[in-house]
């Protein structure tokens, strides 16, 4: 049996990350393609993320699959945000595969919250949960010609039966991830990748995940795909996977995906104590979080294994605000992690966003503050998103009108009704910017950079002032701002 897979996000339609040209490959789906190649399927990858949707087709008829299984990243976060350019991707890409009547599986965060509008395009079912043991009994009974007959007793499908909706028994996540074969990246164009990060005179970098899931309850943060669980990889596995990436693919440093990096306990420690035995040096990028980072022996445990840049979700400088999210951290937790990050010479972004519920310009000032006293190496800054299966989509939904979700991720548009109006938020997200930038270049006294650019200082000003002028105006709850 040819199985063809394919993922729904494509850079091209994307403007911010074409921007950034720092392209991973699609990590959720070479997992899946590769769990069945080793099955003794034939298999193929569209790789969306560097080829785009007119290529579908001729790679399509050329590849001739007796199934097509449209099945996400579920390790690129922007797909959990179910952007609408890409809903509209996936189902032109269902359309295109059902005119040859083959069997169309799907497996996306959006189809999970969305079933409807996959089936109708022409899906034959959408996989909930987690899509590798799901999609295995899938396709033994395609392979035996028992689908039709089987289909209402495999655990995490939803189909259409007759004109009604019908989902079968919600599936056990994996509890084992080891014995998941390493993805195959050569199932995709890795040269092709490489190129782009040479080009740009960045070293090539690749993904790895080492967990699956969250079990903290931030509610803003959707969990569609792996639920409320963590369960990781051994430390053994993630060392082999780092010698592994770097000998067969040429990688120099690693993106690690995981929502939630080395949460277990002592199993950073195994990791640092592998990596030190193995002589193993690889620099990588992860996702934590404040109070982490304040445990005994993490940081340094991080910068044993090779780590130079985490990323953390500050969200926020207002400590009523992270209370009203319920983070789970506090103000000076982020502070003090940020000094922490520091003493052992990792690289510290922050993940901030604004527009939250009730939020008032008290707490952005909170947060700018935040921003310029303890000036992280990076900032990723958005605006609060409400995503399916969270209290706080809850609390908005009722707002929503025609456009619910972003057309990209650089959109930021404001969904529901927030404090101040649109405009104002796209200012503060350039000002904040802008900021950050200008403080940083006066902690380092780059005063010859600084006085070299004038476009900078004048636009810095410029926008200090318009957001001044639209704080002062209101705007909010005028008119539906998602408008």
């Amino acid at each position: 049996m040819k199985v063809l897979f394919a993922s729904s996000y494509f850079l091209s339609l994307d403007p911010r990350s074409c921007q950034k040209q720092s392209p991973y490959p699609p990590l959720g789906t070479l997992y899946a393609a590769t769990a069945f190649l080793h099955q003794g399927y034939t298999v193929s990858v569209f790789d969306s993320m560097i080829r785009p949707f007119k290529e579908f087709k001729p790679f399509f008829i050329q590849e001739n699959p007796d199934v097509f299984v449209l099945y996400d990243d579920e390790f690129n976060y922007l797909t959990k945000m179910c952007l609408s350019r890409m809903r509209d991707a996936a189902l032109n890409l269902i359309k295109l595969a059902a005119t040859q009547h083959l069997p169309i599986f799907v497996y996306t965060s959006d189809a999970m919250d969305y079933p409807e509008p996959f089936l109708k395009a022409g899906a034959t079912a959408v996989i909930q949960r987690e899509g590798e043991a799901a999609l295995q009994d899938i396709l033994l009974s395609l392979k035996k010609g028992l689908w039709e007959k089987n289909k209402y007793s495999i655990p995490g499908i939803t189909f259409f039966s007759g004109q009604a909706l019908y989902r079968t028994l919600t599936r056990e996540l994996i509890t084992d991830l080891d014995p998941l074969p390493p993805p195959q990246y050569e199932l995709c164009d890795i040269p092709s990748y490489q190129k782009i990060w040479k080009k740009h005179k960045r070293p090539f970098s690749l993904n790895i995940s080492t967990s699956r899931g969250c079990v903290y309850r931030c509610n803003w943060c959707a969990k569609p795909l792996f639920g409320k669980s963590y369960r990781c990889h051994s430390p053994q596995r993630v060392a082999s996977e780092f010698i592994r990436l770097k000998k067969t693919y040429g990688a120099e440093s690693l993106w690690i995906t995981d929502d939630i990096f080395g949460l277990k306990k002592g199993w950073l420690t195994e990791l640092a104590s592998l990596c030190s035995s193995l002589s193993i040096q690889m620099p990588y990028t992860c996702l934590t979080r404040a109070d982490l980072l304040l445990r005994e022996h993490d940081c340094q445990n991080l910068k044993t294994t090779g780590c130079s840049q985490v990323w953390i979700g500050a969200e926020s400088g207002s400590q009523r605000v992270l209370n009203k999210m319920e983070k789970g951290i506090t103000v000076e937790q982020i502070r003090h992690s940020r000094q922490k990050a520091m003493e052992h010479g990792i690289k510290i972004g922050y993940f901030i966003q604004f527009g939250y519920l009730e939020e008032t310009w008290e707490d952005i000032c909170h947060t700018r503050r935040l921003i310029r006293e303890t000036l992280p190496e990076g900032l990723g800054i958005s605006v609060s998103y409400p995503l399916p299966g969270t209290s706080f989509y809850e609390k908005v939904k009722g707002q929503l009108k025609k456009k619910t979700h972003w057309n990209h991720s650089k959109d930021l548009a404001m969904l529901y009704y927030g404090h101040y109006s649109p405009f104002f938020y796209r200012i503060l997200h350039a000002m904040t910017h802008h900021e950050w930038k200008f403080y940083t270049m006066l902690a380092k006294k780059n005063w010859k950079r600084i006085i070299g650019a004038p476009f900078f200082l004048f636009r810095f000003g410029a926008l200090k002032i318009i957001l001044d002028i639209h704080r002062r105006i209101g705007y909010s709850l005028k008119s539906q701002t998602g408008v």
